[in-house]
């Protein structure tokens, strides 16, 4: 949830020893762009790494998000209640620059525009709901909503917002070790329930969505456990610190969907966050590729993956 692009660039991680496959992702061309993780044990070369499972198919890296060139995205809605729905770039541009000017969010343009297309892709490929951990005013949440309501109507997906409403809670020693991005601290992007409510608000403005949005407040530790959601068809990660990154992945990930998203908001921007998703998928044997999203200045923060059928 950094504020603007505080990330490493590609050529910087390209540049870097690493053993890590991740495929970066042009969001504003077809280009991609082969990085690989760096700063610390678990990216230096020789390292252990997720092993592809016999028998065991990873989706595929769908291409399509690289080309948003007017492009309806995924070309064939799978999903039966989302037939006959589409999603346009010009839809999308609108979405992000609503957002943007209702400073409802301090997300970058480029993350804003990979999350809406990405929660095309998962109401219209896989079905399920979306959850959200980490939803500070509101910004992203109502992004996302907005298509819940307006493009699977005919769906029962329901989008489930968790936040402390607090801020971040205290750092640990996995958030100060060395690594890539910024430490973090106790109380950062504290935001009131008031004016979360607010910006849904003014976002969803003349649509009904209260049915389809389920806030909790409270610590993850405490609220994500007993979650009841039971399908997750994109699970989109804004902790920022290691101990909330990994308590929705640990709580939140058995439940994504086969093919299912997950997005992690703030990979390259605070160390204990990206620490917590590569110990998480060796320790998972994840081997589904990272894909990330450049911001306009070619700087990393975010990345997404698909999780693999088995």
């Amino acid at each position: 949830m950094a504020y603007g692009a505080t990330g490493p660039t590609a050529a910087s991680i390209c540049s870097r020893e690493g053993s890590h496959n991740i495929v970066a992702v042009r969001f504003q061309s077809q280009k991609l762009v082969d990085a690989s993780l760096a700063e610390d044990k678990l990216g230096k070369a020789g390292a252990a790494r997720p092993r592809k499972q016999e028998g065991c198919s990873v989706p595929a890296t769908w291409e399509e998000v690289a080309n948003l060139e007017g492009l309806q995205l995924p070309p064939a809605v799978a999903v039966e209640c989302m037939k006959g729905s589409s999603l346009t770039e010009a839809e999308v541009a609108d979405a992000v620059e609503y957002t943007i000017n209702a400073r409802s969010t301090v997300v970058s343009g480029p993350r804003l525009r990979a999350t809406a297309w990405l929660t095309w892709a998962a109401l219209s490929a896989v079905g399920g709901d979306i959850v959200e951990t980490g939803v500070f005013t509101g910004g992203s949440t109502a992004l996302m909503l907005r298509q819940v309501v307006e493009k699977a109507a005919r769906c029962d997906t329901k989008l489930w917002a968790y936040d402390s409403f607090k801020g971040l809670p205290p750092t640990s020693s996995q958030d100060e070790k060395k690594g890539v991005g910024v430490v973090g601290k106790q109380g950062e992007y504290s935001a009131g329930r008031a004016q979360f409510d607010t910006n849904v608000a003014n976002a969803l403005q003349g649509r009904s969505y209260r049915e389809r949005l389920q806030v909790t407040a409270g610590w993850f530790n405490e609220t994500l456990p007993a979650s009841q959601v039971k399908r997750i068809a994109f699970l989109r990660l804004d902790g920022d610190l290691y101990v909330s990154t990994m308590d929705a992945l640990q709580a939140l990930y058995d439940k994504v969907a086969p093919g299912g998203y997950i997005y992690v908001d703030d990979y390259l921007s605070y160390r204990g966050c990206k620490r917590a998703v590569d110990e998480f998928r060796l320790a998972r044997n994840i081997a589904a590729p990272l894909h990330v999203v450049l911001e306009t200045g070619g700087q990393i923060e975010a990345v997404w993956w698909r999780k693999p059928d088995c």
